[in-house]
């Protein structure tokens, strides 16, 4: 499940602020599409696309970031193993919202 973000974005389009309201939509049997839209003009900003695979993935992302902050001032060498972990995964999660898109 997402966080909810307060955040004042600025749209391209019509140069409007407004705050930021994710959704999220299903794509297909294993797709979602998490946007925002801007209240003004409607432009439709994609922040990305996920399955069940992808989320399993930012999970883990979130534990890691836990377990690098609670190694960070006291293992130096497994604060460094878990961050390049860390940096692996995310490029993977990257690669894999990449391939979902272009599916």
């Amino acid at each position: 499940m997402m966080e909810m973000i307060s955040m004042v974005v600025n749209c391209e389009d019509c140069k409007n602020d407004f705050e930021l309201k994710l959704q999220t939509e299903q794509v297909d049997d294993n797709c979602e599409r998490v946007f925002f839209d801007c209240p003004y003009c409607t432009r439709r900003y994609i922040t990305q696309y996920t399955n069940d695979k992808i989320r399993e993935k930012q999970a883990r992302i979130r534990e890691m970031r836990e377990e690098y902050n609670n190694a960070r001032g006291i293992d130096t060498d497994k604060a460094v193993k878990i961050f390049e972990k860390y940096e692996k995964l995310k490029k993977e999660i990257k690669t894999d919202m990449e391939n979902l898109i272009r599916r």
